[in-house]
């Protein structure tokens, strides 16, 4: 599969809502219109925590997309705010919305605590990753991660961190020589409802030296 990297465009929403939806499972939320709805507002959201996204396109159709978050630089533009709080707003008009945004508020609040829990100040985070699931396995992955690491190289990034959790792939962090600093475990729901995850920060750290390797072979083919 042919697989090109280039930056997020407007009309890219669309299909990453769609991966978005299946990655997270909000194809489970009560109906299609409120499913589009939460994989909308958590597109947002992850726009106003972000200085750098790479999109995968294959024939013409995004199949991936990373987006980095250089702490030190960031800074949330106005139609990036304005965007997140229509997102937002339109889940107010029923109980699939709702329930997203009492899910979305306690996430946040674990990720909070784990950052606090793990007492390092980094300098970048993974503020969105995400692969087409019939796309995995097939490098799409590896190749956004890797252009990821080369923008933190460039910024001058070498600490940094990324929130996942059980519905994603994050055996990926752990094969690319991340290391889980903490986790924290919550239910959601009642009843027939109710279900439980997993959240956790994963960091480089423990890397640092494979990852200076990385960015001198990086280095040394730039300059090739």
């Amino acid at each position: 599969m042919d697989v090109h990297l280039r930056e997020l465009q407007t009309d890219d929403d669309p299909a990453l809502e769609r991966i978005i939806s299946k990655t997270w499972k909000f194809e489970t939320c009560r109906t299609p219109k409120t499913t589009g709805r939460v994989s909308r507002a958590y597109l947002a959201d992850c726009l106003c925590d972000q200085t750098f996204t790479r999109v995968a396109v294959a024939d013409g159709t995004p199949v991936g997309i990373i987006m980095g978050n250089s702490i030190r630089k960031h800074r949330v533009t106005i139609p990036e705010r304005a965007g997140r709080l229509a997102a937002q707003a339109s889940l107010l008009f029923s109980q699939g919305g709702a329930d997203a945004i009492r899910f979305f508020t306690t996430a946040d609040g674990i990720d909070a605590m784990l950052r606090k829990h793990a007492q390092i100040e980094y300098e970048g985070e993974i503020a969105l990753f995400a692969v087409d699931p019939a796309c995995r396995g097939l490098g799409v992955g590896k190749k956004l991660y890797l252009a990821l690491l080369d923008y933190f190289r460039q910024e001058g990034i070498e600490r940094f961190f990324v929130y996942t959790d059980t519905d994603c792939d994050y055996g990926f962090y752990e094969h690319q020589g991340l290391v889980r600093r903490c986790e924290s475990r919550c239910g959601f729901g009642s009843g027939v409802e109710r279900f439980e995850m997993t959240f956790y920060l994963y960091d480089n750290l423990h890397n640092l030296h494979n990852l200076h390797n990385l960015h001198s072979k990086l280095s040394a083919c730039e300059n090739g």
